[in-house]
């Protein structure tokens, strides 16, 4: 499988094979060649149907894939999306952005962009808000 490794990595143009935690599965490589070969491709086409299909049977970014999110991290990102009620794409893209975030903390807002909370930080306070109004109005400002 090295070897055949290495050839596609030649032929796709890259020198260096990829580390043991990059290497494609055996069925998925199988998979593509069928396919490349069902299609009838040869040459250049071939090796690029072959890598598109590769690339598509990979995560767009394996660091924060599900599985490699630990679950305590998990168990916080679902708390934060719950508590602002988010559900479908709106609920994904919030846990993809939490779990790439690196913030491990119990703080719901932990997700929401630097920008957003100094924004609604700001207003806050132009508005002059204290205790449980400030919280109210910048949690409310965080879902915008």
């Amino acid at each position: 499988m090295r070897s055949q490794l290495a050839i596609l990595a030649l032929l796709l143009g890259s020198t260096a094979l990829p580390a043991a935690a990059d290497e494609v599965p055996t069925e998925t490589l199988n998979a593509c060649q069928t396919a490349a070969n069902a299609k009838k491709l040869k040459g250049e086409a071939f090796n690029k149907a072959v890598g598109d299909c590769i690339a598509k049977a990979r995560p767009a970014n394996p660091a924060v894939t599900p599985a490699a999110v630990p679950q305590e991290k998990k168990q916080k990102c679902g708390a934060a999306a719950n508590a602002k009620k988010l559900k479908g794409a709106e609920r994904e893209a919030f846990m993809k952005q939490c779990f790439e975030s690196g913030v491990t903390t119990g703080d719901s807002s932990a997700a929401v962009p630097a920008e957003l909370k100094a924004a609604c930080d700001a207003e806050a306070n132009q508005r002059k808000l204290k205790g449980a109004d400030r919280s109210s109005f910048v949690a409310e400002c965080e879902k915008r």
